[in-house]
């Protein structure tokens, strides 16, 4: 089986509902969920779908297989400008490497983690350009329900 088709592993479907509940216990959901076409992305922004309080418009986008930074950047400019929050569902190295630019830390980007990058800009072509701060960053350990 191709790295591609791999199915998310029972580590991916226990943490995505988590990581769903988390964020909308914390007033984090999002308006728009864009992710890799990898199967386990698209199982994973599926599930996290499932347990958000409404379910929100999902959209797949292949340049975010295996995406390095500069494509994430371009996939989070390209969203419309009505939306004021976007998960993106991608790999690493290209997520931690993204994180690592807009924080001073060296710090892994585990399976379902979630980093919430936040800044002030009238539309996402500005986002990066206005170097958003780390709001926060959780992993599936530290909520394991």
């Amino acid at each position: 089986m191709s790295d591609h088709d791999r199915p998310l592993a029972p580590r991916g479907k226990k943490a995505a509902p988590e990581m769903a509940e988390w964020l909308t216990k914390n007033h984090f959901v999002p308006e728009l969920i864009r992710c890799s076409t990898a199967t386990r992305a698209k199982e994973t922004a599926e599930l996290v779908n499932c347990y958000l309080p409404k379910e929100v418009p999902l959209e797949v986008f292949g340049g975010l297989y295996h995406a390095p930074p500069e494509t994430l950047k371009i996939s989070a400019a390209q969203v419309d400008g009505s939306i004021g929050r976007v998960m993106i569902v991608a790999h690493n190295p290209g997520m931690y490497e993204l994180l690592s630019q807009f924080t001073e830390k060296d710090t892994p980007f585990p399976t379902a983690a979630i980093a919430c990058l936040e800044t002030e800009c009238e539309s996402w072509q500005q986002f990066f350009s206005r170097k958003p701060k780390l709001k926060f960053f959780v992993t599936p350990k530290e909520i394991d329900y």
